[in-house]
């Protein structure tokens, strides 16, 4: 199981990485025409950044699905929801398979308590899950 979800996660993120690379850069039409242009460090970084705050959710979910559901896209909306937990899980497992007990007692600390603010939360998961995806890639 633990490996279906790992493949699964990833296939989608390199789903992501491959709309969002035609999208953005249209000279490229897949992602080997992409890898094959060599592009830096840099900027695999500042596309997965971009990829976070676009196929992530975050705190804006709530104001999406507050909106009628003509205007909403619930397909996207759960894509966003899907590649969260995957990260999570990907970044849980890391954790876990590192022995570096911290990271998994932050995350139960914050579902729990609830105590930090959202914009802090959502600032450290857009972190950690930008890692994710730059790892992705590699």
């Amino acid at each position: 199981m633990h490996q279906l979800v790992g493949h699964s996660g990833t296939c989608r993120r390199l789903d992501c990485w491959r709309v969002h690379v035609a999208n953005k850069l249209l000279t490229y039409t897949d992602l080997n025409a992409f890898a094959q242009s060599k592009p830096t460090l840099n900027d695999l970084k500042a596309i997965a950044d971009e990829m976070v705050h676009v196929y992530v959710a975050t705190h804006r979910l709530q104001r999406q699905r507050q909106q009628p559901s003509k205007e909403r896209d619930v397909q996207f909306e759960n894509s966003q929801l899907l590649h969260k937990y995957f990260l999570l899980y990907k970044e849980l497992s890391h954790a876990m398979n590192s022995g570096d007990i911290g990271r998994v007692d932050i995350e139960r600390w914050w579902s729990a308590q609830g105590r930090s603010s959202p914009e802090g939360r959502e600032k450290e998961i857009c972190r950690v899950t930008s890692v994710v995806w730059q790892a992705t890639i590699y």
